[in-house]
């Protein structure tokens, strides 16, 4: 039967079953020699199974009777092959029109629903039991209100902002809103937060140029810096780095696909964080192993690229006319810090399994607080200067991320900024 076949018929037939999984994978292993590094166990996933499928198409093609089937079928495989590649096309057609709020990049998924048991011996001056939910948009906060009824603050930061171990109702940001709605006669407040563990000024650029959230609020409030200045320790290749990636990485099914996997995971995210905390226990051991550097790298780069996307931050909420407000990343360092305190750190990673030290931690934050201030100055854009929580550790856990007195204290600062920076009846200027 093979031999009766034209060659075409062959082709024709080989082409409609390796060309999808062919094109994955030669796709996936160019952005791979570019210097793409996938991001998830997905990404992986992905690309080992098309390798897999194109393995096994390979093989089965060595065998005589598989070879006269393909010729046999060919016109149906190449049928079946194009309806495929459409269905594919329609499917991110109607994604992308329809279902766009499914892509929840800077968000940890929709209607979440997670209860969180932090160890009060690794994470001291936090509730035993802590809930931690987010809305139908993803937002860790109340359901958005109708847009006139309300002035909408939406706050996007890393771990600091995201108050990963925090109840809801401690986290500064529900503390802010709760502030100003206490106040009489003013304009209701809704706010919310999309913080997100890691997430740097490269996130957050993405976040605001890309999201349908940050286009349905009046004020955007990002405290930032830190993840920015360890990023430049320990250098990580990030999703929007990568100008390499393979297309079918900016597949909004497979954006999907992704969101699925994490409403599945018994907690989003386990690489980041788990449901006691124990990951800070391997954090704080593997700092205690590294060799302690006291010298500051040369941070001229890292400082001009860093204002850079505070800019980009600022251009862009004015082109959507949300108002952006900065704040400054506090910090635990200081030289005299007692024993116990010590204990509890784990930032300053660096290359070679070495870690910068104490003093040098602080030494870099303040220039990268400096440098935020600075830009804000330049181009008018608040920032609120919380400099004056550094140092006490009754606020922190470890390094930077905060207690509940910590976020009251935050909380405190930004309502307190937001009330001498009323317009008469309302908050918008």
């Amino acid at each position: 039967m093979e031999s009766s076949l034209p060659p075409s018929r062959f082709a024709l037939g080989f082409c409609a079953i390796l060309i999808i999984p062919a094109l994955f994978v030669l796709d996936g292993v160019t952005a791979l020699v570019l210097g793409w590094v996938p991001q998830s166990r997905l990404d992986l996933a992905i690309l080992c199974a098309a390798s897999l499928v194109l393995l096994l198409f390979c093989v089965g093609l060595l065998i005589r009777k598989v070879r006269a089937w393909v010729g046999a079928k060919a016109s149906k495989l190449m049928l079946c092959t194009c309806t495929l590649v459409m269905a594919w096309l329609v499917a991110e057609l109607v994604v992308g029109a329809f279902f766009e709020d499914a892509i929840d990049f800077h968000t940890r998924g929709q209607n979440l629903q997670v209860i969180v048991r932090p160890d009060p011996a690794l994470m001291p001056g936090l509730r035993r039991e802590v809930r931690y939910t987010t809305n139908s948009r993803g937002v860790r906060g109340p359901e958005f209100p109708p847009r006139a009824d309300a002035y909408r603050i939406l706050c996007v930061g890393g771990s600091t902002t995201e108050c990963n171990y925090m109840d809801d109702e401690d986290t500064w940001f529900r503390l802010i809103m709760n502030r100003l709605n206490a106040e009489e006669g003013m304009q209701p407040v809704w706010v919310g937060g999309v913080g997100y563990a890691g997430y740097t000024t490269r996130e957050h650029i993405h976040f605001i140029r890309e999201s349908s959230l940050a286009k349905e609020v009046d004020c955007i409030v990002s405290l930032i810096g830190v993840n920015d200045f360890q990023s430049f320790l320990a250098p990580l290749r990030r999703e929007w780095d990568d100008v390499a990636q393979p297309i079918w990485r900016r597949s909004r099914v497979i954006d999907g696909m992704r969101v699925v996997a994490r409403k599945l995971a018994p907690w989003p995210n386990l690489a980041i964080n788990d449901v006691t905390g124990d990951v800070y226990t391997l954090r704080r051991q593997r700092r205690r192993s590294m060799e302690l550097v006291d010298t500051l790298p040369d941070l001229t780069e890292a400082l001009r690229d860093y204002k850079q996307r505070i800019r980009a931050m600022a251009e862009l909420a004015d082109k959507l006319s949300v108002r952006l407000v900065f704040a400054t990343q506090p910090y635990v360092w200081r030289d005299d810090l007692p024993p116990e305190v010590k204990s509890r750190l784990w930032f300053g990673w660096m290359k070679g399994e070495k870690s910068l030290s104490i003093n040098k931690l602080r030494i870099g934050m303040e220039l990268f607080n400096q440098a935020l201030v600075s830009v804000c100055n330049e181009i008018g854009v608040p920032c609120i200067d919380l400099s004056h929580l550094n140092g006490n550790e009754s606020l922190y856990i470890d390094d930077c991320h905060f207690t509940i007195a910590g976020t009251r204290t935050v909380a405190d600062a930004l309502a307190t900024w937001f009330l001498d920076h009323r317009n008469g009846e309302r908050w918008a200027e």
